[in-house]
């Protein structure tokens, strides 16, 4: 009876085939993860009558907004703001935001344009911490409308 030969060749071709199976399977998991979390962003609307900081969710999954944080001091804002307002968003925390949803808080126009920045810090659903810094610029990150097309926004 003859003795089995061992073939090399397959077994190589093999555990090539395993590795790379392998490596497909964790490229397309870690791709499904990455279009399912939050997408958390501040921006700048501006009108002629304001200028309001904007959050929204663009992710497909909800976001925990953990905290927000700025440079700007807080007790001088409050004292300096018309109708004594806090500085947008600074304060909240544990807060869900849900897919395609958003906020809008004004801003007096002192604040920005001098290198003040706001920051949000969030979680997905598996606590994967975030972060979203926006400088408070004017010239970059902002959509300029009319006071009648604010309305238009999307909320």
């Amino acid at each position: 009876m003859p003795t089995p030969v061992f073939n090399y060749l397959a077994t190589i071709i093999s555990v090539i085939s395993i590795i790379i199976a392998t490596i497909s399977s964790y490229q397309t998991y870690r791709n499904s993860q990455t279009n399912i979390r939050p997408y958390v962003y501040l921006y700048l609307v501006s009108t002629k009558n304001g200028t309001y900081v904007k959050i929204k969710n663009f992710g497909k999954s909800n976001a925990k907004l953990k905290k927000f944080s700025t440079n700007v001091d807080l007790a001088e804002y409050k004292s300096k703001s018309k109708n004594n307002r806090n500085f947008p968003y600074v304060g909240l925390k544990d807060i869900t935001i849900v897919p395609g949803s958003s906020k809008v808080a004004i801003i007096d126009n002192q604040y920005l344009n001098n290198g003040n920045w706001l920051q949000v810090d969030y979680t997905d659903s598996k606590n994967k911490n975030y972060s979203f810094k926006l400088e408070l610029n004017t010239y970059n990150k902002y959509a300029l409308v009319s006071e009648n097309d604010f309305d238009i926004i999307d909320y």
